[in-house]
């Protein structure tokens, strides 16, 4: 009996696989100290690069489960394959985040949460202002809404880019076949 392809499990492999490149590109750009730039040109060059990778593992997924299934994908499970697989993208990504910071280098959260110190220091806060200030540092630095954040985008940036390339890919089963 032969396996059926469903778009669970492309799903879950592009999503792995996405995830997992993810993590060595965020180790490597730790390394090299991209990340920390404050330079704008930078950071938008990074944002598309990870744009042009999510395009990519989108439709990368989508042709494989056209490709398992004769050559046809309906727009809902093409919609079905980016969501999920950029669900679980982002649970990937966000576990990764939790263990990095927590048992390897919690050093980037610690530069943030200084610059946004400083910043407010610059800025001539109040005693009470900064006391609310540290409260807020102390939950955009928490590791654990960090990973629902990125769970939350994967899941968003899952949305956006499939509802998209679905509906360039899709290709109907014709009613008379």
């Amino acid at each position: 009996m032969e396996s059926q392809t469903t778009t669970t499990r492309i799903a879950l492999k592009w999503g792995l696989i996405a995830g997992i490149i993810s993590i060595i590109l965020s180790v490597a750009t730790q390394l090299l100290g991209v990340k920390n730039s404050e330079n704008i040109s930078i950071g938008f060059f990074l944002f598309l690069i990870a744009f042009a990778f999510t395009c990519l593992i989108q439709v990368l997924a989508m042709n494989d489960y056209k490709s398992q299934n004769n050559g046809f994908m309906s727009y809902s499970e093409g919609l079905g394959i980016g969501l999920l697989s950029g669900t679980i993208w982002g649970v990937v990504s966000g576990g990764f985040n939790i263990i990095y910071v927590k048992y390897i280098d919690n050093s980037e959260m610690v530069k943030q949460a200084n610059l946004m110190r400083q910043k407010m220091e610059e800025q001539g806060a109040t005693d009470e202002q900064m006391e609310l200030n540290e409260k807020i540092i102390s939950y955009a630095t928490d590791p654990s809404l960090t990973f629902i954040f990125t769970v939350i985008i994967g899941f968003i940036g899952g949305l956006i880019v499939s509802l998209v390339i679905s509906a360039i890919l899709k290709k109907e089963k014709s009613i008379f076949e």
